[in-house]
């Protein structure tokens, strides 16, 4: 292949993050002379990794590694540091711009791998969020018993396009597969969350989702604060103990209605907000994963009855899921010694 095609793939790999097989595949198309094997594309790139460039070196002459200055190479760091979404020729014109040095592309990006700065998958990080709330969240999880708190939220679905984004079909040929675009109506679905007060459990001992309401009503604070008054009746007044005494909402707009707040402490409980932007602290985030699979491995009752199928898969979260998404959540669980009868005898 040619130099300029192999530079190509060097590009595809590393600035755009693509892989073998994807790159074979675009260059792969009508007007290809000649044809680019997935292989070829494994070489090139091994090649590139190991001499810093994309032509094989004759027998007995490897070419010599390319280093970089340390002043450079403590810039080139701090600014992935500061943005890693910068690509091999942004930080290229960086260098130029401030040291008036090029350095090629080859040898930056080999400088890179070496030393362990290679294209990862980017973990995206709520610019809200407040490390102080954060460590007084973690600081209240170990000074309260974690059956005393209630989280509640809404999801949104339509199980009608609910579809596998997953299918099994042939190599080199596109898999297709037969829709149903219909829109629908989406589902509002509210739930709450606890480790008690299960209704279908001896006496309530038992958590997941306590309560719930199924509607196609759009989430406002008009249809938060009627949920809200539902949910308050089943609370205990706040004294530092009673469980199911602590309400936990997010940070959307519709749930800081003055309201909802005066429910809750007419009832006497307590209202929580979770530190903005950490979905990881409230466990009801993973409950809702786990509705979606149900409804996506359920289908054809998804599809049929799609309230029922969201009713179904509600009752299936169970108790022990509930104490999973809690552990997740940063919440040390203890046992009683009612809970673990029940769980004996077979309640979920």
């Amino acid at each position: 292949f040619g130099k300029y095609i192999r530079w190509h793939i060097v590009a595809l790999h590393y600035d755009c993050g693509m892989n073998e097989e994807g790159i074979a595949s675009q260059l792969n198309g009508p007007a290809s002379i000649p044809f680019i094997s997935v292989s070829s594309v494994r070489r090139i790139l091994n090649t590139f990794f190991d001499i810093s460039d994309v032509i094989t070196p004759k027998a007995g002459k490897r070419r010599p590694r390319r280093k970089i200055s340390a002043d450079i190479w403590d810039f080139i760091i701090s600014c992935l540091i500061l943005n890693p979404t910068f690509f091999l020729y942004e930080l290229q014109d960086l260098v130029e711009t401030n040291y008036g040095k090029h350095i090629p592309l080859s040898t930056l990006c080999a400088n890179l791998n070496r030393e362990g700065w290679t294209v990862r998958v980017l973990q995206q990080r709520c610019t809200q969020r407040c490390i102080e709330d954060e460590a007084h969240w973690r600081s209240m999880q170990q000074d309260h018993d974690a059956r005393m708190f209630m989280f509640t939220d809404f999801c949104h679905t339509n199980p009608k396009k609910r579809h596998r984004c997953r299918g099994r079909g042939q190599r080199g040929q596109r898999t297709q597969a037969l829709c149903n675009w219909t829109w629908g109506k989406n589902i509002s679905v509210m739930g709450v969350l606890s480790l008690t007060g299960r209704p279908t459990s001896p006496d309530g001992i038992l958590g997941g989702i306590v309560h719930s309401s199924i509607s196609y009503a759009n989430a406002n604070a008009d249809t938060a604060l009627d949920i809200v008054q539902d949910i308050v009746l089943m609370m205990n007044p706040y004294n530092g103990s009673n469980f199911n005494s602590v309400l936990c909402l997010d940070n959307a707009g519709y749930y800081q209605d003055q309201r909802i707040r005066d429910a809750v402490s007419q009832a006497g409980g307590r209202l929580l907000y979770i530190p903005p932007g950490a979905k990881e602290m409230n466990p009801i985030e993973e409950a809702w994963s786990q509705l979606m699979s149900y409804i996506e491995r359920e289908r054809q009752f998804s599809e049929s009855r799609p309230v029922m199928a969201v009713h179904a898969g509600l009752q299936n979260i169970s108790h022990l899921n509930a104490e999973g998404y809690f552990r997740h959540a940063g919440w040390d669980i203890h046992r009683s010694a009612e809970v673990e009868f029940a769980l004996a005898l077979g309640y979920k």
